[in-house]
C-alpha cells in the first residue's frame, strides 16, 4: 500500500527541508517514508497525521 505523504506535502508546497523542521524528523527519514522504503512507526503516523489535521488510516 502506497502512503500519501509526498502527495499532501506537494500540495501545500513545502520542501522535505522545511516539512522536516516543523514537524522534528530528519529529513533523510521522511524521504524514506514517501517512497516507501522506511515504514514509520505507530507513533509517527499519529504525528504526522496530527500535524495535516488527518486520521491516520
Amino acid at each position: 500500500m502506497q502512503n500519501r505523504l509526498r502527495e499532501v506535502r506537494n500540495k501545500t508546497n513545502l520542501t522535505l527541508s522545511s516539512y522536516s523542521r516543523m514537524i522534528g524528523i530528519p529529513p533523510n527519514t521522511l524521504s524514506r517514508y514517501e517512497t516507501g522504503k522506511r515504514e514509520p512507526k505507530l507513533e509517527t503516523w499519529e504525528k504526522l497525521a496530527n500535524f495535516w489535521e488527518v486520521s491516520v488510516p
